[in-house]
């Protein structure tokens, strides 16, 4: 059965929401780059002109594709996932290491992080996941439902541990946790959810030095810091 068409509508509440968090973002950055673009690149404003032109670009973009029939995307859910997947694999055995970690891949002149389509990948697959239980009308969001979803969102965050990528890890765990909530009236199974993340934190925290560091940087910012006042 052909759908009919609908008339193309924004969420005008979330636009506004994303173009001041961009706008915010923006602020931010021009404030904490200035001096480095200076003394780098002589132009206090340098991190600024790169990342307005990726934010235009992904602007353009976001407005296109909003445009498109989501339905259009469901068949790329698996596909998506294993090629994000593949990425992520691909980035621990040829990505470039900096400071202790693999998160880039390099493609010619261009690099990008595989992290970035897992997070769209991982959406996709668990939206089309959880409404296609939903369409089936069974959807009791019970264990056994709930396993497939599971899985993959914690393989995907598995990636992310190895790539020694905790913050990208933490997201992948947000847009799970999420897409959970809404889909399912069992609470008890987020919140089982939230236990374990909570456990893997610590056990993040006893395993990995750079996360102490930087849990030590945000308790007190100016004792490592290079600047004394």
């Amino acid at each position: 059965m052909k759908r009919p068409a609908k008339k193309h509508t924004y969420d005008d509440t979330l636009l506004v929401t994303v173009l001041i968090l961009v706008l915010v973002g923006l602020i931010l950055l021009t404030s904490t780059s200035a001096y480095n673009g200076r003394v780098k690149f002589h132009d206090s404003y340098y991190y600024l002109k790169k990342q307005g032109l990726a934010t235009v670009l992904g602007m353009a973009g976001m407005l296109w594709i909003a445009r498109i029939d989501y339905h259009r995307w469901i068949p790329l859910a698996v596909p998506g996932y294993l090629s994000a997947i593949g990425l992520s694999i691909a980035v621990m055995a040829f990505g470039k290491e900096y400071n202790g970690s693999k998160r880039w891949l390099s493609l010619g002149p261009f690099s990008f992080q595989p992290s970035e389509f897992g997070k769209i990948a991982l959406v996709l697959y668990l939206a089309a996941a959880l409404s296609s239980y939903e369409a089936k009308n069974n959807f009791k969001g019970d264990a056994k439902q709930l396993w497939q979803p599971a899985l993959v969102a914690g393989f995907s965050m598995g990636c992310m541990v190895l790539q020694r990528d905790l913050g990208s890890a933490l997201i992948f765990f947000g847009i799970s946790i999420t897409l959970l909530y809404v889909a399912t009236s069992k609470r008890k199974y987020v919140f089982t959810a939230l236990g374990l993340a909570a456990i893997g934190s610590v056990a993040g925290y006893a395993m990995f030095g750079h996360v102490r560091e930087r849990v030590k940087i945000w308790l007190d910012p100016w004792k490592l810091s290079l600047i004394h006042i």
